[in-house]
């Protein structure tokens, strides 16, 4: 077991993810990550979080963004060597988390990706970013998440199904969800509040 460590699965593309809230990011918990997905990290984050660290989307100017939106990738300005290893990857992750954290402590193009999670949430878009970043909220952490798809072991060109996510859940005794099951919880809120 990889302590933080979350399988969430988008069952309508029939795929899923690792996810750690950002803030708890750990050498360990970051390389259980990179060996067991295809290594490409991504951190959904509020828009608002990038904006304040002045990381910009890939979207052209005047454009929506595609599906995901993605932005400038990045790394720590200091305290790390490459940028590459999980140690690396493990603080910046912590440093986009950390509300003290300020535009020039992030070197531009760096080794983890930035994804802005649409405003509204869940509700707004049933999808991973999205679905990770109130995964991580519910744990009362900034709703901060780092993420990677798991690739297939049957099949190492593909990534994982939803059973093999959730066969993958139980060998390494991690906790399982979905995106509808998250956005249903997220329904639920707003209806009581």
């Amino acid at each position: 077991m990889s302590d933080g460590v979350t399988v969430l699965v988008d069952a309508t593309a029939d795929l899923g993810v690792l996810v750690l809230p950002a803030a708890a990011c750990t050498t360990h918990n970051v390389a259980f990550l990179i060996e067991h997905t295809s290594g490409f990290i991504c951190a959904a984050a509020p828009a608002a979080v990038y904006e304040r660290l002045r990381v910009p989307s890939l979207a052209p100017p005047g454009q929506p963004p595609a599906a995901d939106d993605y932005g400038v990738s990045f790394d720590a300005a200091t305290g790390i060597t490459t940028g590459i290893s999980a140690a690396d990857r493990a603080r910046v992750l912590r440093l986009l988390a950390s509300p003290a954290t300020r535009p020039d402590d992030l070197a531009r193009p760096g080794h983890v990706v930035s994804v802005r999670a649409r405003e509204g949430g869940v509700l707004a878009r049933a999808a991973i970013p999205e679905a990770a970043c109130e995964l991580v909220r519910r744990t009362g952490a900034t709703p901060v998440a780092a993420y990677a798809h798991v690739v297939s072991r049957c099949d190492p060109t593909t990534l994982a199904s939803a059973s093999e996510l959730a066969d993958f859940a139980a060998e390494h005794a991690l906790p399982l969800t979905d995106v509808a099951t998250i956005k249903s919880g997220a329904i639920s809120m707003e209806i009581a509040s």
